[in-house]
């Protein structure tokens, strides 16, 4: 059967019901529907698989969920894997059974006062905001995470700090040991009622400090300095390629107030060698910054390999051509425009210089990403390929 949640999210979604029909099927298939129908008919039968039984001979259909990396899990077109589908998933389903239980805790014979629920409802918001933070776009950020399990338990986790296997109900600190307190939780339990007032605490204790335990088993891969996985890179990527896009859409508009409509960019030719014109540049961008390019990466190694002359190439004409046009620096004219004039300053107004200036930042900082993912592969087939030998000595 279809997940329910799935259904449920697609009649809810009443603005856009073409959009909602797409990200539904997309979460049961687990792909992202992008007009490929050869793709489209791979997934579906891979969700539902025919199986033949032999005695009968008759066909019975049943739904095979996709990985859970991937269902629900995507930004884009690019899967969530690696250790951030796995923080995620945990987050998510600790999370909720955490707020299931503090949402039956009550007093435990003691005359409490309004502040208990007030406490209560901070709590409830600290633990429901987690898996969102770790659902951001940008990934995990870290210190906001830290400083909010330090509002729950009182403690955060470093590598140079051990982590203790269990925790303890009775000495838990922050906002979660003064509810404790306030609920009378650490008295004496008279009846087995109370028992199980107790129990429920120590169960939501034990939930918080395993999202906490979690997070801090996986944090190094999300600092700085941990390790690279291809779905971080690829998610890195993307990120770039949707700035680059909203760069370039500016640089349209700087473009348009400048009266630079499109009949000029298509006869505006870039001194480039080979030449290009103003319109086919930008729009290569686009291409470029399209779900189109967000498919390439999406391939792996390969494709960010494929896209890599791509980027550099717009780079340079960008930066070498585009950016010294509208900074106001004449084109370099051949013998036969020797008579032209070569500098273009209705390129040159603010907002244009601005946008052009943006957009090639952007470019930069996307070729930078590009080479990293690109170095961070070959390091990570090296590695693959120096531990084989001492895998094999092994035998």
């Amino acid at each position: 059967m279809v997940p329910d949640a799935i259904l449920n999210d697609f009649f809810s979604q009443t603005q856009n019901p073409s959009v909602a029909v797409d990200d539904v099927l997309g979460q049961i298939l687990g792909v992202q529907l992008d007009g490929d129908i050869g793709r489209f008919r791979s997934a579906l039968a891979r969700a539902f698989p025919a199986d033949v039984n032999a005695a009968t001979g008759a066909s019975t259909i049943r739904y095979v969920p996709p990985s859970y990396a991937v269902q629900s899990l995507q930004s884009g077109t690019i899967p969530v894997t690696g250790a951030l589908a796995g923080i995620q998933a945990q987050t998510t389903l600790l999370a909720n059974e955490a707020l299931t239980v503090l949402a039956r805790l009550r007093p435990l014979h003691c005359a409490c006062d309004a502040s208990v629920e007030s406490l209560r409802d901070l709590i409830r918001t600290e633990i429901g905001e987690l898996p969102a933070l770790f659902a951001q776009d940008a990934g995990p950020n870290s210190k906001r995470i830290d400083m909010t399990f330090l509002h729950l338990t009182g403690v955060t986790f470093s590598r140079d700090v051990p982590v203790p296997a269990t925790p303890d109900p009775d000495h838990v600190g922050g906002q979660i040991g003064a509810l404790g307190k306030r609920l009378g939780i650490h008295g004496p339990a008279r009846t087995i009622e109370d028992e199980e007032i107790r129990t429920d605490f120590r169960i939501f204790v034990s939930y918080v400090w395993m999202l906490e335990t979690a997070w801090a088993a996986l944090r190094g891969d999300f600092d700085n300095a941990g390790a690279d996985s291809l779905g971080v890179n690829t998610r890195r990527l993307h990120r770039r390629l949707l700035a680059v896009r909203y760069a370039n859409a500016d640089v349209y508009s700087a473009l348009n107030d400048a009266r630079v409509g499109a009949a000029e960019r298509m006869t505006f030719t870039l001194e480039s060698s080979p030449p290009i014109t103003l319109a086919d540049l930008l729009s290569w961008i686009d291409e470029i910054a399209s779900p189109r390019g967000l498919a390439v990466i999406a391939a792996g190694q390969d494709g960010i390999r494929a896209i890599e002359p791509v980027v550099n190439e717009l780079l340079k004409l960008v930066c070498n051509d585009l950016k010294s046009l509208v900074d106001g620096k004449p084109r370099q004219q051949g013998e036969k425009d020797a008579q032209g004039c070569g500098d273009p300053t209705f390129l040159s107004t603010d907002w244009t210089k601005a946008a052009v200036n943006k957009l090639a930042l952007q470019l930069t900082e996307l070729g930078g990403e590009v080479r990293r993912a690109l170095k961070t592969g070959v390091q990570a087939s090296h590695d693959s390929h120096t531990d084989a030998p001492a895998q094999n000595a092994t035998k």
